[in-house]
């Protein structure tokens, strides 16, 4: 029989092939690094997230913070701005007559000083009621011909200016003497006005009964001008008076001239004073052309006629 023969052929297995540890790749690398990149990019996300949300919070409530703050400091500061003293500035508008008619500057600060510490409104410049103000001065002190109040800018105290009604005649009456503007209005007495000399207002003499009152009409407007028109007219033609009175019960001015002994009968009730003198003078002319002096009066009271005694 045959027999196989036998090689001694060595046996060749599995081997394990070893390369070098530069070409050697790690186990799994590729996995664990894919896990590990998505791992740590998702932690890197959620943290930087994280991050930038609480830097935005606190930008926020610092911002917040901080306009807080300067709208607490505006508003302190707009209250501080907004508030009023009770004690105004007094301004005197200049005037010829000021020291003769106005009181003294404190009185007027008295009383606005009162009259903006009785409201609790006049304490701060958007309640205030500056017209309100200036009609109660206007109304407590007739010698005021104007009161305008101004609000201040930054500081405290109101200014108020006044300027001071001019007097055009002296009223003397049973009770005392008045000082009258050119309404009629009776703005002080003559105890009352320092420099009244210095003035040179004409005197008229009431010899009626009517009761005089501060800041009430003692003459009507229409009076005072027909007085006033009067003694231009006289003065004009260089004739002077020596004493001008309102008789008792009578519309009727009594002119009396200097170095005459009659005096000259005007009929108040009419407006026509520069007539009523126009009368006079030619009848003044006529007479003293006929050497004829009246003995008591002219009476002019009648338009275009003239009468004497």
């Amino acid at each position: 029989m045959f027999k196989n023969k036998k090689t001694n052929k060595p046996t060749i297995g599995r081997q394990r092939v070893t390369r070098p540890a530069t070409e050697r790749p790690s186990a799994f690398s590729y996995y664990a690094r894919r896990s590990d990149e998505l791992l740590n990019t998702g932690r890197q996300i959620a943290r930087s997230e994280t991050a930038e949300q609480a830097r935005a919070t606190s930008r926020y409530w610092k911002q917040r913070f901080g306009l807080g703050i300067l709208l607490i400091c505006g508003i302190i500061c707009l209250v501080y701005i907004s508030t009023l003293s009770n004690q105004p500035r007094i301004v005197i508008a200049p005037s010829s007559t000021a020291t003769a008619v106005l009181q003294d500057q404190s009185v007027y600060e008295s009383a606005a000083s009162q009259i903006l510490a009785s409201s609790i409104f006049n304490r701060n410049k958007i309640t205030v009621s500056t017209s309100g103000l200036a009609a109660q001065l206007a109304k407590r002190f007739p010698e005021l011909a104007s009161v305008q109040v101004a609000l201040p800018l930054l500081t405290h105290r109101l200014t108020v200016s006044i300027a001071n009604a001019e007097p055009v005649l002296l009223l003397a009456t049973g009770t005392g003497s008045y000082a009258l503007d050119a309404g009629g209005t009776a703005l002080l007495t003559g105890s009352q006005l320092s420099g009244i000399g210095s003035l040179h207002l004409p005197l008229v003499t009431d010899d009626s009964s009517v009761k005089v009152s501060l800041r009430q009409q003692a003459l009507t407007t229409d009076n005072v001008s027909f007085i006033l028109t009067v003694l231009a007219q006289l003065k004009a033609h260089n004739l002077t008076v020596a004493s001008l009175t309102l008789p008792a019960g009578a519309s009727e001015l009594d002119v009396r001239l200097t170095d005459q002994p009659y005096f000259v009968k005007f009929n108040l009730a009419s407006n026509s004073g520069r007539q009523q003198v126009g009368t006079l003078l030619a009848v003044y002319d006529r007479l003293k052309q006929q050497n004829v002096t009246p003995g008591e009066y002219i009476d002019v009271r009648v338009d275009g006629r003239a009468y004497y005694r």
